[in-house]
């Protein structure tokens, strides 16, 4: 039963962070008891929904996405299933990934961290920051046209860091505080550095919001990294894709 409730607690606050980040493109998410979504526009490396609730909310779920899908224009449509109890298929979707839901309480034992952490503050520093980030994920980096828009830096739930050795920029991730927990996501690092990177981003999310459980969800080859800074699996999801 903790399971499935921190289960609920890191898709919900899953979701809050998806929808902060479409709220800074103007774009306004729906939500309802059972699932999230965003259908006013696509966002690279984000879903249009995600679900809040498992197997009790899929006549729900899959009522909401056959009206959505069917009055939208948009090319594709990406569905975050966070209790990996949708099956999509027959709506023309295939799975995109699986990953696991991880956790670690807030007593548990962080290593000391020596780099040097920035809390980001202003759009020249989202910049460094996104660039760095662009990087790691091998993706095109536009000072003109960035994705993570400052208004993010403005809500007191997030903050977005990044770490610093010898006056280089070495890793850095981003946390969301909501629904008792702190996400911890869109995490990057230089080879080798992915445990402290990991510590010290759960060692600011104590900071920052002492208390609260942090959360986050990785692929299984990243699964005994997260392991080794000290969280646990808790469940399953699934992302699907259409087309």
């Amino acid at each position: 039963m903790i399971e499935i409730d921190l289960v609920s607690k890191a898709a919900l606050n899953n979701a809050q962070w998806c929808d902060f980040v479409c709220s800074s493109y103007g774009n306004t998410g729906l939500w309802t008891k059972s699932i999230w979504v965003n259908k006013e526009g696509n966002l690279p490396f984000y879903p249009n929904a995600v679900t809040l609730v498992g197997s009790e909310g899929i006549l729900d779920q899959r009522q909401w996405l056959r009206d959505v899908i069917s009055s939208s224009l948009l090319g594709q449509f990406v569905v975050k299933d966070s209790f990996h109890t949708l099956d999509l298929s027959d709506f023309g979707f295939n799975v995109l990934f699986e990953a696991n839901w991880i956790f670690k309480l807030p007593s548990d034992r962080l290593e000391v961290d020596r780099h040097h952490w920035v809390n980001i503050k202003g759009e020249r520093a989202l910049g460094l920051w996104e660039m760095e980030w662009s990087k790691f994920n091998q993706v095109p980096y536009r000072s003109n046209n960035r994705f993570f828009r400052a208004e993010l830096l403005l809500r007191p739930e997030i903050h977005i860091l990044l770490a610093f050795q010898n006056g280089e920029p070495v890793g850095g991730g981003i946390i969301s505080a909501g629904n008792g927990v702190v996400g911890i996501s869109n995490l990057f690092y230089s080879p080798d550095r992915n445990i402290p990177i990991w510590n010290g981003l759960c060692y600011h999310a104590n900071q920052f919001f002492p208390g609260f459980t942090n959360v986050s969800y990785v692929v299984d080859n990243a699964l005994p990294f997260a392991i080794e800074v000290g969280f646990k699996p808790i469940g399953s999801l699934r992302v699907w894709k259409k087309p």
